[in-house]
Formats: C-alpha cells, sequence, structure tokens
C-alpha cells in the first residue's frame, strides 16, 4: 500500500500525468498520418507496421522531453511558488504554448508530406513568406487540418493535469532533491533518445532498410528539431581521396554533335508535372494532349528522374547540374557562399543572352537569387506583367497561358543567341484554372488533373505564338516537371514513382533518331546536355549529370530521408542510413526495394559509383572544390558566384 501510495503521488504531479498525454496524443497523430499515407503501406504486414508504431514511441519520448524543458523545470521550483495559482496558470499556458507549436507542425505534415516524400525539417521556415502569402487559400483548402489541431488543442487543455492536493501538503517524496534529480536526468535522458553513445538522429528511424516504415515511425517536431540541431554534411572517405572518387565518375570526351551551335535555348520547368500526367509516357492515357504531340516529333526520356521532391530542390539541380543530397535544400545551406558555375554564367561568357520567367512575385521560393546566381540576367516576375490584376490567379501569381505569351513577346526582342528558362505555376496547389475555361477542361480523378490540361493547352498557345517568330527555328526546347505530387496510381505511387517526371528535348528543325530514348535520365543531365548540344566545353563542372546525347549509359541519383538510390537500366543500389546495399532489378516506376538480389558485376560498378557520388557531394561541398579547375585559372570572384 506505501509503494501504491507512492506511485499515486508522483501521477498526481502534472509532469507525468500530462507528459503521459502528450504520449497518447503522439500515437494518435501517428495514426492519422497512417490513414493519410496508407497507400505507401499496402504491401507491409501488420507486424511490421505495430514494429514502426513502437518504435516511434523512442522518437515521441525524445520530442515530448526536449519540447517541454521549460515546462518541466518550472513545475520542478518550489512548493511555495508553483502551488500559488497565478504560477499554475502560468505553467498550463506555458505547457499548452510549447505543445500546440509542435503539434501544429505534426498535423500540417498530414499533408504537407504528400507533396515532399520527407518529415519537415527547418527549411520549411525559409518559406514562411511564401505560407503567409497563401494562407488564406491553403486554410480553404485544407480546414480539416485547422479541425484537427483545435481538436487535439481541446484535449490537450481539457485533460491536463493539475496536483490534486496543495502543493506544500505533497509527500516528501515530491518535495526532495533526489525526485528532482532523477526528474532531471530522465529529461535529458528521453531528450537525447536514450543512453547510447550518440544522441538520437532521424536515421535510427530507418535501421530496418525500408523508407515507408521508417517515415512512420518518426514524428515531424522531431525532424524538425534535430534538423536545426544537426544541419550540415560530414566528410566521406569510402576512397582513399576525393581524386579517386572523381576517377570512377569522371566521363569520356564526347564528340560535337552536327549542324550549327549558335542556337537558342528554351528551357520550360513545368510545375508538378509528373510522368504518370502524360499520356505519351502512358500508352496515351494522360492529360497532355499537346505535349504528347511534340513528344511524337522530339525526344522524350520516359525514365527521367527529378532530382528533388521541391521545387526549390529542382530549380538548382536544373541550372548547376547538381542533385539535391542533403535535407536542406543547396541555395539556403550553409554552402550557399560556395563558388558555383551555373548553366547561365557559362552561356553568357560564350555570349548568350539569358533571362528567366516566373509568374509569381520576385522572391518566390529564392527563384529571383537562384536563377542571378546561375547567371540569368533578366528576370521577368508578376511585377514585370503589364496587366497583373486582370490575368492573376488569386494565389500565386499571373496564370500560365498570358504568362507564357508574354514570354514569347519578351524573347522576340532578344539578340540571338539567347539563353531562357521559365517556371510555371498553375498546376501548383490550389489548381485553378481561369473561369473562363472550367468547362473546358473535364475535372479528373484528382483536382491537378484539370490544372495540368489548363498548363497543356498554355504551351499549345505559347507555340502558336512563337512560330511566327524569327527565333522559333532556331531554337532547343527542354520541358521538365520540377517534382512530382500525391499520386493516386498505383503504377506511380512507388519510392522511384515519386519522383518521375518527364524530359523531353524538341528542335523544330532537328531530330535524335540515334539517342537511346530508354536510358534512364535525371534533372543534372540538363546542364552537360545543354553544353553538348550547343559545342560549349568548360574545364571543370560537377560530376553528377551526363549529355542525354551520349553513347553512354544513362542513371540518376536520387537522396531521401538518409538514403541514397542509384538508377541505372542495369539495375537500382539502395544504400540505406546504416550503409547497407541492396541491389534491385529495374522495373520502371514498379521498382520496391522489396528483395535484394545476389550481387552482380554490373551491380558493384553501380556500387561503387553511388559511393563515389556522395564522396563527390559531400567533400566537394565541405571543401568548396566541384570547380577546382576553373578555381585554378580565374582570378577573383568574377566569372563565378555564391548562391543566395
Amino acid at each position: 500500500m506505501k509503494i501504491l501510495r507512492k506511485l499515486r503521488s508522483i501521477f498526481s504531479n502534472p509532469i507525468p500525468a500530462n507528459l503521459l498525454l502528450l504520449l497518447v496524443i503522439y500515437t494518435g497523430v501517428r495514426l492519422v498520418f497512417f490513414a493519410f499515407q496508407h497507400s505507401e503501406y499496402a504491401g507491409h504486414s501488420v507486424g511490421t507496421v505495430v514494429s514502426a508504431f513502437s518504435l516511434g514511441v523512442r522518437f515521441d519520448l525524445a520530442t515530448i522531453a526536449f519540447t517541454n524543458i521549460p515546462f518541466i523545470f518550472l513545475s520542478l521550483l518550489p512548493a511555495s511558488v508553483v502551488g500559488r495559482k497565478m504560477f499554475q496558470r502560468f505553467l498550463k499556458g506555458t505547457f499548452l504554448f510549447c505543445n500546440s507549436i509542435i503539434l501544429g507542425v505534426m498535423i500540417a505534415d498530414l499533408q504537407y508530406y504528400q507533396f515532399t516524400g520527407s518529415r519537415i525539417t527547418v527549411d520549411v521556415f525559409l518559406l514562411k513568406s511564401e505560407a503567409l502569402a497563401q494562407s488564406s487559400q491553403l486554410i480553404f483548402h485544407y480546414w480539416y487540418l485547422l479541425v484537427f489541431f483545435a481538436l487535439v488543442i481541446f484535449i490537450l487543455n481539457r485533460f491536463y493535469s493539475k496536483p490534486a492536493f496543495p502543493m506544500n501538503q505533497q509527500p516528501s517524496l515530491l518535495n526532495s532533491a533526489l525526485f528532482r534529480a532523477a526528474l532531471v536526468l530522465l529529461t535529458i535522458t528521453a531528450a537525447r533518445g536514450g543512453l547510447q553513445l550518440k544522441p538520437l538522429k532521424p536515421l535510427y528511424a530507418f535501421s530496418s532498410g525500408d523508407q515507408e516504415l521508417g517515415i512512420l515511425s518518426l514524428n515531424s517536431g522531431f525532424t524538425l528539431i534535430r534538423s536545426k540541431l544537426d544541419n550540415g554534411l560530414k566528410s566521406v572517405h569510402d576512397f582513399a581521396s576525393d581524386e579517386v572518387a572523381e576517377d570512377i565518375l569522371t566521363q569520356k570526351k564526347l564528340p560535337p554533335m552536327a549542324g550549327p551551335n549558335k542556337q537558342n535555348v528554351v528551357i520550360i520547368i513545368l510545375e508538378s508535372f509528373a510522368t504518370e500526367f502524360v499520356g505519351a509516357a502512358n500508352g496515351g492515357v494522360g492529360h497532355t494532349p499537346f505535349f504528347d504531340s511534340l513528344a511524337a516529333k522530339g525526344l522524350l526520356f520516359k525514365n527521367n528522374f527529378a532530382n528533388g521532391r521541391r521545387s526549390i530542390e529542382g530549380l538548382p539541380s536544373v541550372l548547376f547540374g547538381v542533385p539535391s543530397m542533403m535535407p536542406t535544400p543547396i541555395s539556403q545551406s550553409n554552402f550557399q557562399t560556395n563558388r558555383w558555375e551555373g548553366l547561365g554564367r557559362v552561356l553568357g561568357t560564350n555570349g548568350y543572352r539569358t533571362s528567366f520567367f516566373h509568374g509569381a512575385k520576385s522572391g518566390t521560393m529564392y527563384f529571383d537569387a537562384i536563377s542571378r546566381s546561375a547567371g540569368m540576367n533578366d528576370y521577368y516576375t508578376l511585377e514585370s506583367y503589364p496587366d497583373a490584376k486582370r490575368d492573376f490567379d488569386g494565389s500565386w501569381g499571373i496564370f500560365d497561358e498570358p504568362f507564357l505569351l508574354f514570354m514569347a513577346s519578351k524573347l522576340k526582342e532578344q539578340p540571338a543567341p539567347f539563353f531562357s528558362v521559365v517556371f510555371t505555376l498553375s498546376s501548383h496547389q490550389p489548381y485553378r484554372v481561369p473561369d473562363q475555361y472550367t468547362d473546358r477542361f473535364p475535372p479528373g480523378k484528382m483536382s491537378i488533373h484539370r490544372s495540368i490540361q489548363y498548363v497543356d493547352y498554355s504551351l499549345r498557345k505559347f507555340f502558336e505564338a512563337a512560330e511566327n517568330t524569327d527565333w522559333y527555328r532556331n531554337t532547343l526546347f527542354i520541358f521538365t516537371g520540377d517534382h512530382t505530387q500525391e499520386s493516386k496510381s498505383i503504377n506511380y505511387d512507388t519510392t522511384l514513382g515519386r519522383y518521375m517526371v518527364p524530359l523531353l528535348f524538341f528542335h523544330p528543325e532537328r531530330s535524335f533518331p540515334s539517342v537511346d530514348r530508354n536510358r534512364v535520365t535525371q534533372h543534372a543531365d540538363i546542364f552537360p546536355s545543354v553544353l553538348h548540344f550547343l559545342g560549349v566545353s568548360i574545364d571543370r563542372r560537377p560530376l553528377f549529370g551526363r549529355s542525354v546525347f551520349g553513347d553512354d549509359e544513362g542513371e540518376a541519383v536520387i537522396s531521401s530521408n538518409s538514403m541514397d538510390w542509384i538508377v541505372s537500366n542495369q539495375g537500382v543500389i539502395q544504400r540505406d542510413s546504416q550503409d547497407r546495399f541492396i541491389y534491385s532489378s529495374y522495373e520502371g516506376k514498379d521498382t520496391t526495394f522489396h528483395h535484394d538480389l545476389a550481387p552482380t558485376p554490373k551491380s558493384e560498378v553501380l556500387t561503387r559509383r553511388l559511393m563515389a557520388y556522395r564522396q563527390h557531394f559531400n567533400n566537394g561541398l565541405l571543401k568548396n572544390t566541384f570547380y577546382r579547375t576553373l578555381q585554378s585559372r580565374i582570378s577573383g570572384g568574377g566569372s563565378s558566384a555564391s548562391l543566395p
């Protein structure tokens, strides 16, 4: 009975009781997350899902302990202070305030995860201005998250535990220094994730080698906190030197392409334009009739991969030829001040006029700073558009059709040769189309389908305008999506399918019959492909991409949630957070990595290349040596730039 009285006295204290309440709430949020993403777990057994939930308790305890340090330490003040009614109100307010922030992040990630494929990290706050600007439409479309958040806070407030008796009458155990010391020790232990040598990190969630289960075990509060406390890269020494890794990645010199080199280049990056929406990549079933007509005449790569899941990752991959291989976008990392050679800067030194178009406000997604760092001289945004009030979509910027026509008129004024990039926006959530087209484009099975049809129509109108210009027939057009969207297709809602965006090269006067259209490609291939097509050579560039016009085998590098993949037609290698390598056959978008094939000579080559890519990425950023040869011949910083 004496022991029971002591236990009751402990749990009558607000600290253990309220932390236990939070643990129950965290588990409930994880259940809702599981329900939101249920299609990702269709192939997992009940046992593996339960194990993921069990592992999640460890991450939950760490998050709860860290978040509630102010509440815990305030609760341990002398009873004469804590027992006062005014202080009790302050204590409860502290508890609700601290936990509301983290719970709000966790609930927001129920939807945000569907766009990024990874848990929220601190870089989400880099886009706070965009979130504030879109707050009204986000609330309108995702009102149910606000309702859920309000319900959770109501439960937290309703079941908040106060002391069951006056603090100055508590048993001596609660007032003793021993109890306080033990509670402090337990808080520190829980916050670091246990008694192991190193504090708990997100990568421990992926110890099973399964990405989806690892995501389920994590909570977004933990990934947010850890990304703030541990935001950086570590030096990699898989090979004896960086030169050895670079030798593995160095490509043979390609012969120049036939034809005139001083051609214009226009890159069209289509917002959320996934391969699954393209009819030409899916047996004619899709929402892109005009894009399909260009694909029939041009060079479409169906096995193309985005190097990231966010716009702020896609643009640097295209303009700098560097994939996204860390949680924080390169342009917002500690390496933004490194030396960078963007495609615009390289072409600018070869006599090209460069320009970048984006119909949103200047500064959105930091595109202004990224594009200027890449060497894009002219920058056109919503502020540049002559009738922004008439053609504003109500959320992000100018509808695609009028803005693309505006771009066509501006390109007509530019001297040739020119290099221009446009980043569309109408297929961004909330997927609005102009009122006059509401009946023209059927809604489809997903809300994005109508806007994809509108974007495709906007491309048609752009080409109708461009065909009547002098520059059109001397221009290489390159199309790709910046990243994928949430998928309702069992063929694309897979590990690889979530990165598949089309890559199309189209030239009105040229064809590419000898190019292998089935090769694997990636965003980082656009940089070297443009240089190869134009006959422009540079001493050194990052070694990630390959020209699609070459005869070597293509490949793509993807990184997410502490895992790396290299994809080629010969197979897929996955490297997990424990440095284990899994070899799978490449079955297009259906690759699931639930099997480990026996090693082959080709898989050994791919494994070494994946290791070399990781060493080249980490050490190249840490040592600022992506452009080592260029640095030796460029004095000062006149020919290169730092990212914003």
